[in-house]
């Protein structure tokens, strides 16, 4: 599996706030865009799943170590067999979708079809 860069995981889980943010607090429904919410939005209460990788674990275990401290949400990270691409597709076949997780597929991979 390709290395990810600690910016990617740090620019997912600063997306995964302000998206969790919106959720705790929606925007009101007036007629101007909402703002964006805090990237230090308290998230307390919350719970996160992530999936990784088995090869790469040691990864994002910074980034989500200051993500809980800044947030007060957890992160579940749960570890996915390798190789990761195949398992991540069977579980999203059947309904089973993490809020974040590590995504570097193959070009197979992406012949298989969409996460969405």
């Amino acid at each position: 599996m390709k290395k990810t860069s600690k910016g990617a995981v740090l620019s997912t889980l600063v997306a995964l706030t302000l998206i969790g943010s919106t959720v705790v607090a929606p925007a009101s429904h007036s007629a101007q865009a909402p703002a964006w919410p805090s990237q230090t939005a308290k998230l307390k209460g919350v719970t996160l799943t992530m999936w990784c990788a088995a090869a790469s674990l040691a990864i994002p275990k910074s980034v989500i170590s200051s993500f809980e401290r800044v947030t007060g949400a957890k992160i579940k990270v749960v570890t996915i067999p390798d190789p990761y691409e195949s398992p991540v597709l069977a579980k999203i076949a059947t309904g089973d979708k993490p809020d974040v997780a590590f995504w570097s597929p193959t070009k197979s991979g992406l012949k298989q079809g969409s996460l969405c």
